[in-house]
């Protein structure tokens, strides 16, 4: 006769029984912490306020990718990542993420932290191509204030040509277009506003650490 043993919630299960039922709990345990093999890798990283994907409000579960325009409220603010890449919109930003490696700030702000494939940005003012590289960009109707954090950036402005600018820990230019008149580019002495607790943050965001604090 087979004996019979209570379990703790006090039902009475044969003890050979119970060995399978904990056996197919364990299983079952185990099943539940695996991680999702199909699970996508957060995109959203921080959303202060109100900001949009294609025009639908973007949420903590929204993934962006190359294909989608981006445009955040004024007084909010979103950061998110697209593989290597992390990026930082101010309040009253819209950026168009084509689909490959080219990327148009129509206007705003914008604080990228870029591990991946070379991109270039459009702005009104300028093209600029970026790899491996940090930078600030804030794109203005007759200026553009520009900082490469760290890194290698190049800046092509019309009638000007391409000037290539190297920095362990920022190099901010002013470019200035004024309407009917040539574009000019001015070096200015302190970068203005971002500051290095942000592209630790964003660098933290990729897996990676800022290079000044090596």
């Amino acid at each position: 006769m087979e004996k019979r043993q209570t379990c703790p919630c006090h039902c009475d299960i044969p003890s050979a029984s119970r060995r399978d039922f904990l056996s197919l709990s364990a299983a079952a345990g185990i099943g539940m912490i695996l991680p999702d093999s199909h699970a996508q890798v957060q995109s959203i990283h921080e959303l202060q306020g109100t900001a949009f994907r294609n025009r639908e409000p973007i949420t903590l579960a929204t993934q962006i990718n190359f294909g989608d325009q981006v445009t955040v409220s004024h007084g909010s603010g979103l950061t998110f990542s697209i593989g290597q890449d992390v990026y930082r919109l101010r309040g009253g930003t819209s950026l168009k993420l084509e689909a490959g490696t080219g990327l148009h700030l129509l206007t705003g702000a914008l604080l990228g932290n870029f591990g991946g494939e070379p991109k270039t940005i459009y702005t009104r003012s300028a093209i600029i191509r970026i790899r491996d590289a940090a930078f600030y960009l804030d794109s203005r109707p007759a200026e553009t204030y520009f900082c490469t954090c760290y890194g290698e950036t190049e800046v092509q402005l019309a009638g000007l040509g391409r000037e290539t600018y190297a920095a362990t820990h920022h190099k901010p230019i002013m470019i200035y277009t004024p309407d009917g008149e040539k574009p000019s580019i001015q070096a200015m002495a302190e970068p203005e506003r971002h500051t290095d607790d942000e592209l630790r943050k964003n660098e933290s965001y990729a897996g990676r650490t800022v290079p000044f604090d090596a």
